[in-house]
């Protein structure tokens, strides 16, 4: 896109095909798809522009996090994250990431500056406030701060006067092709780490569909990333734990825990994919992209995950239930619940 990330950029329409330039070599070459899936997050308006999309469907918000050295809060939390609403009616948490430094976040606030985004002075004032409202007596300073660091969350376009009441779901807009654009696009607009997975399937299957192209093969019990090579059995996870403690301070005992509360976790997700993945077949998810999703695909139309996808979504990653809930309660015009919720962080689960 136009201003955007260095490499490879989407720099206009010549002719009907996409324009790709190389932002290290400065060569310029054009492709022909057949469809396009806009999937560049923050960017997607900025990238719509150049293949003459006008109407904006994006409106970020800047989140930043320290990462404090505060032991003594360290101690005090004993592995448990601190998660509450805050006066304006944000989502904030505070947690552990060792017995040294904690992690505090976040911010919430409308962006229009997408590219180097950074954490300003007020952001720290912001955080060191709320965090004094619940823990008063934490008194935070600037010297403790040893890492901050700041993103844009690609949020759809809303006139909510809160930032904290925009959704965090994502959707997908379809757009027609045009005469000078003779190539459908599909644009997703949000999407957040704790979905991807779910996300990803749902945008494969949609695609898969307007290309008249069955899926081959399911991703549902696939493992990625540092999921890959994690033990499975209670042998190889006692092994992972001893090399673990040799490496840092924490006892063998205290490091088989999590394998402990994550095998109950885990045992219920795989009941719940395969009641999800037996209703797909039921319904034959994926021969045509938009079965169980109630929606035709029309020129500009919008779709929103259903129900059933959410409860999907939950099974690839971990959501906060919290602050939905508050989210909810605060578009029905009602007050949520301002207590903190205490909740234990499970291993290799990245919180934002």
């Amino acid at each position: 896109m136009a201003g955007g990330p260095p490499y490879l950029a989407v720099t206009g329409l010549s002719g009907g095909r996409v324009v790709l330039s190389d932002r290290i070599t400065g060569e310029r070459f054009s492709v022909a798809p057949r469809l396009l899936a806009n999937c560049a997050g923050p960017w997607i308006d900025r990238l719509d522009a150049e293949l003459g999309v006008p109407e904006p469907l994006s409106e970020g918000t800047k989140g930043s996090h320290l990462v404090m050295e505060r032991p003594d809060l360290a101690a005090q939390l004993g592995g448990a994250m601190l998660y509450f609403e805050t006066h304006d009616h944000r989502a904030c948490l505070i947690y552990a990431l060792d017995g040294r430094m904690v992690l505090l976040g976040t911010t919430d606030l409308r962006c229009t500056e997408i590219d180097g985004a950074q954490c300003s002075e007020e952001e720290i004032d912001y955080l060191f406030g709320v965090l004094e409202d619940v823990l008063p007596g934490a008194a935070p300073e600037r010297s403790q701060i040893r890492f901050a660091y700041a993103g844009v969350r690609p949020l759809p376009r809303s006139d909510a006067g809160v930032t904290g009441a925009i959704s965090r779901d994502h959707s997908f807009r379809d757009i027609p092709a045009t005469e000078a654009r003779p190539f459908p696009m599909i644009v997703l607009v949000g999407g957040k780490w704790t979905t991807y997975r779910a996300c990803a399937e749902q945008l494969a299957d949609r695609i898969l569909g307007l290309l008249g192209e069955p899926r081959r093969k399911s991703t549902l019990r696939l493992k990625v990333g540092g999921g890959a090579d994690f033990p499975a059995g209670a042998a190889g996870q006692a092994a992972l734990a001893a090399e673990v403690a040799v490496a840092g301070p924490v006892g063998k005992a205290q490091l088989r825990q999590p394998f402990a509360r994550g095998k109950g976790l885990d045992q219920q997700r795989h009941r719940d994919a395969d009641a999800e993945g037996a209703d797909r077949a039921r319904h034959g998810v994926g021969a045509v992209a938009l079965a169980g999703q109630g929606r035709e695909a029309e020129g500009g139309e919008e779709h929103r995950p259903s129900r059933g996808e959410h409860r999907q979504s939950q099974q690839h990653g971990i959501g906060f239930h919290g602050v939905s809930s508050c989210r909810e309660a605060r578009r029905q015009g009602r007050s949520a619940a301002a207590a903190p919720v205490l909740s234990r962080c499970r291993p290799g689960l990245r919180r934002s």
